[in-house]
């Protein structure tokens, strides 16, 4: 009884785990959208915002704003 009473407690604690992270993940990636939409918003004019993302080992975002007289700045 007691065996089982352990089995289930580990899987109940990592699902809850599972869930605890996935919900993180999901609302770091709606604030992350949310702040992106405000800066392609924020962009003067004609200007441009070009996003490279990439996931790996770690994880790079890079942003470089292209205004109208061509000058970029890496963010």
């Amino acid at each position: 009884m007691v065996s089982v009473i352990s089995i289930v407690t580990a899987h109940v604690a990592a699902l809850t785990g599972v869930w605890l992270r996935l919900r993180w993940r999901a609302r770091h990636t709606q604030i992350q959208g949310r702040c992106l939409v405000q800066l392609a918003q924020a962009a003067p004019g004609r200007g441009r915002l070009d996003l490279e993302e990439q996931h790996g080992q770690a994880h790079r975002l890079t942003l470089t704003l292209t205004t109208a007289s061509g000058t970029g700045t890496p963010a």
